[in-house]
């Protein structure tokens, strides 16, 4: 009886013991001191843009229909319809024998006109003729110089030149056909530079200015961006959308790029050259804080509290609580905790981390990758039983 009521007690305790006691062969410290594998990435430098994503349309500067001003018959077409022209290149020539004709009609009309006027007027000094014959005259021969006048632009009529350079469209005549005045003949559309015309909503109608910088990419050239910069703003913002017109100037001297073709605009209202930058999955969201699990000079997880700016493309720009080259954790938040050792594996290499640079400290792990300083051992208790 005296052995049972010794044996239950003893054997509770030594129970208990057991339990509170760390696993044999452990040799580490208690926990959130064990390495943990994790996926981390430096705080890096970059120029950091925020840009507006908006859709738009790329346009011509400048598009005419080239018309005829007289009537008259086309001698030649110098140039063939989609041809590259030059300012002041001949795109039409008209048969201009009939004006040339009708010239030499008119001067002889004007010096007639001119002589007699010249005679009256000495001959009105002498009262031969009257002021009513004088005044005739003096009206004759200004309506001559007038019709030379007219007949001179009719001839320079003849020949169309371009007023721009650009590309020929579609011709609407040949030659040796007779035109009318106000008939169409070619289309001539500007091709470089091109404008691109897009919406802006006017909650950003305060960061708007000439001069900003877009990037325009294309269905046609999915892997190009095409840069340029804002030109003109609407005066106004539109009350049926709430938005207002902006046109952006995009270089396109090889002429890939043509009028009628849909694109993506970014707009960049502010350009930071020296923002620093971490994966957007390294921030956390602790209540209202935004916290990073960040490296110390130990190699161990430190909770940092950090103030984000902008997000863009998978990366969040730090505006304080981080410099530049701290190592934050990425992946793998949810196992570590502040104070235990950082271990970064070859994941991290893709966010171009130094994976031996930022290894934990050899003195600080056992072969088998644990902590070296083991816990203090529990002491055992001895009991005896009595007799």
């Amino acid at each position: 009886m005296t052995f049972f009521k010794l044996f239950f007690p003893v054997a509770f305790f030594m129970f208990a013991v057991g339990c509170g006691r760390p696993p044999a062969g452990g040799g580490g410290r208690p926990q959130g001191d064990f390495p943990v594998n994790v996926v981390g990435a430096p705080v890096v430098t970059t120029s950091l843009q925020e840009t507006v994503r908006l859709v738009g349309g790329f346009v011509a500067p400048e598009e005419i229909h080239v018309v005829s001003r007289i009537a008259a018959e086309i001698l030649e077409l110098p140039l063939e319809q989609g041809a590259r022209v030059e300012k002041d290149d001949l795109l039409v020539v008209f048969d201009d024998a009939r004006l040339l004709a009708r010239k030499r009609e008119i001067e002889a009309r004007l010096n007639l006109a001119e002589r007699t006027y010249q005679r009256n007027v000495r001959l009105r000094e002498s009262n031969t003729v009257t002021d009513q014959e004088l005044e005739v005259s003096q009206a004759e021969f200004a309506q001559a110089q007038a019709n030379l006048l007219l007949l001179e632009e009719e001839l320079k009529d003849a020949r169309i030149h371009a007023p721009f350079a650009g590309r020929l469209g579609e011709r609407r005549v040949s030659a040796g056909q007779v035109v009318q005045p106000g008939e169409v003949l070619l289309h001539l559309v500007q091709m470089d530079p091109l404008e691109v015309r897009f919406e802006v909503p006017e909650r950003f109608v305060s960061a708007l200015s000439a001069g900003l910088a877009v990037n325009v990419e294309s269905d046609a050239f999915r892997d190009e961006i095409f840069a340029g910069e804002v030109i003109f703003l609407s005066p106004e913002v539109r009350a049926s959308t709430r938005t207002v017109a902006v046109r952006a100037r995009v270089e396109n001297s090889d002429g890939r790029l043509r009028p009628g073709m849909f694109a993506r605009v970014g707009l960049v209202l502010e350009e930071r050259p020296e923002a620093l930058v971490v994966p957007e999955t390294a921030v956390m969201q602790q209540g209202r804080e935004s916290v990073v699990l960040a490296r110390n000079e130990e190699g161990r997880a430190e909770r940092r509290v950090v103030r984000t700016g902008m997000r863009m493309d998978g990366r969040v720009e730090i505006l304080e609580g981080l410099s530049e080259g701290d190592v934050v954790v990425v992946e793998g938040q949810m196992k570590a905790r502040p104070g235990m050792l950082l271990n970064f594996t070859e994941r991290s290499a893709r966010f171009d981390l130094d994976i031996e640079e930022v290894a934990p400290p050899e003195d600080e792990l056992d072969d088998d990758g644990t902590d070296s300083d083991p816990p203090e051992a529990v002491p055992e208790t001895e009991v005896e039983a009595e007799s």
